[in-house]
């Protein structure tokens, strides 16, 4: 997935955002090859050349020649820093092939779910001397730095986005089927209620779901949270979802395929599928997070006015919890101490620099609006919530995204419990999860209590190994 700040189109790493609830590393931070010695002397005048991935492909020209714009900024900004821009993203099956040949950029994007792996097996390099020597440190949301931070205090990430999954709705069918777009479903009996009525008015499926790529089991994660329950143990050990909470969340979902008749006929879906019938009118509601504003809008050409968001809908009697997500960018652990201090000045530039200069702010944000890009749409700051409202205020004129339309889903970060994602293989656990979702909606007589146990008993293999 390509980051939520800079891309529309990759849903590669957008798509995988999820935070990693255990800290990164062990606790000596002496043994680690990643890191620096203290007394390595860094010379921050020498010229340096780094690779960085993510820049858009030629089909996106306007993206391409914003992220490309951003490359020439930066090297006038810092003269003896040289920038290197490839399509390189983040892809979990050919990560490791690419770092053993050595064909991995400096900078890459990446899920807060790998954060811990990537550390503990010394595939990213530690940065904390880095962020020292950029001075950047100060500027962090230190909640989300903690997730990326051992307990010697090394840190092997830098997170740069940061969100909350919430129901995503067309305004347009609301407005059809008699429902009020200002005012969306807050609990899973109201989602019910409101996709039956958007089926029976418009012929519109009501609610749909990611199903396959891991997102299933992803989506899955999001309604057990949101009922009360848990995947796996904090020790990541043995699953924990063939429960109550995880049964009333697939009966929900039972119950609106085959009672309700008002999720649709695809249960095959990716994210990018979704969106885009989201985006044609096809589908009313689903779960999903605020960058998916761009895909829906920008590539799909979904008037931006029916575009609505709310806050994750909460289940039975449980407190408001939403599952969170994130990128975060890594640094190669082959990376010189010079070459660390430029690619983290590289991140903070383009991922960071618009929340603290308000000169970047509205340099970005300008160039943003003219590049056709979304300018901005509202998540969870990976900087203090301080600096992220002075943000708003500084590109206030450039703001081309109804703010309006995503009210309920900001109200809501007051109230709810930001829930991790499992620690411990996440990717691995989803994709058996995919099954279980895809199970009960495509077999009426599915049982979902068999469903999940069997299900539990492969994700207790999984974790075992």
């Amino acid at each position: 997935m390509r980051t939520a700040t800079k891309r529309s189109s990759a849903l590669a790493v957008l798509l995988a955002l999820t935070l990693g609830a255990a800290a990164c590393g062990g606790d000596d931070g002496q043994d680690d090859p990643t890191r620096p010695a203290a007394d390595e002397e860094v010379d921050l005048d020498a010229d340096v050349t780094i690779k960085v991935g993510d820049l858009p492909p030629a089909s996106e020209p306007e993206e391409r020649e914003f992220f490309e714009g951003q490359v020439e900024a930066f090297m006038q900004a810092h003269p003896n820093i040289t920038v290197e821009a490839g399509e390189e993203i983040w892809d979990v099956q050919t990560f490791q092939a690419k770092l053993a040949a050595g064909d991995l950029p400096d900078v890459l994007a990446v899920p807060f779910t790998e954060a811990n792996s990537l550390a503990e097996r010394g595939q990213i390099a530690e940065l904390s001397q880095a962020m020292d020597l950029a001075g950047v440190s100060a500027d962090l949301n230190p909640d989300l730095v903690g997730l990326v931070s051992s307990d010697d205090g090394g840190v092997y990430a830098i997170p740069t986005a940061a969100q909350a999954l919430g129901l995503i709705y067309n305004r347009d069918l609301f407005e059809q089927a008699g429902l009020d777009p200002d005012d969306p479903p807050r609990t899973w009996d109201d989602v019910r209620a409101a996709a039956r009525q958007i089926t029976e008015a418009t012929g519109a499926t009501g609610f749909a779901t990611m199903t396959t790529e891991n997102q299933g089991g992803w989506m899955l994660a999001a309604g057990v949270y949101s009922f009360g329950g848990t995947i796996e143990n904090p020790e990541g050990s043995e699953a924990t979802f063939a429960d109550q909470p995880a049964a009333d969340y697939l009966e929900l979902l039972r119950a609106m395929r085959w009672e309700d008749q008002s999720m649709g006929s695809n249960f095959l879906y990716n994210a990018a599928g979704l969106v885009e019938d989201f985006s044609a009118g096809r589908v009313g509601m689903f779960i999903g997070f605020s960058g998916l504003y761009r895909p829906a809008v920008i590539r799909n050409e979904m008037p931006a006015e029916r575009f609505g968001m709310g806050p994750m809908p909460v289940g039975g009697d449980s407190d408001p919890t939403a599952l969170t997500g994130g990128v975060i960018q890594v640094v190669s652990p082959d990376a010189t101490p010079e070459q660390r201090v430029a690619a983290v000045r590289w991140i903070d530039f383009f991922y960071l620099g618009q929340f603290t200069d308000e000169t970047v702010a509205v340099a970005q944000a300008s160039a943003g609006a003219t590049a056709g890009q979304a300018v901005t749409v509202p998540e969870r700051p990976a900087v203090s919530q301080e600096a992220y409202d002075q943000y708003f205020e500084w590109i206030a004129p450039y703001l081309n995204v109804p703010i309006t339309n995503f009210d309920t889903y900001i109200q809501a970060f007051g109230e709810q419990t930001l829930q991790p994602e499992p620690a411990v293989k996440a990717q691995e656990v989803y994709s058996e999860l995919d099954v279980v979702v895809q199970q009960v909606l495509t077999d009426e007589g599915a049982d979902v209590e068999t469903v999940l146990d069997e299900a539990a008993t492969a994700v207790d293999r999984l974790l075992s190994r």
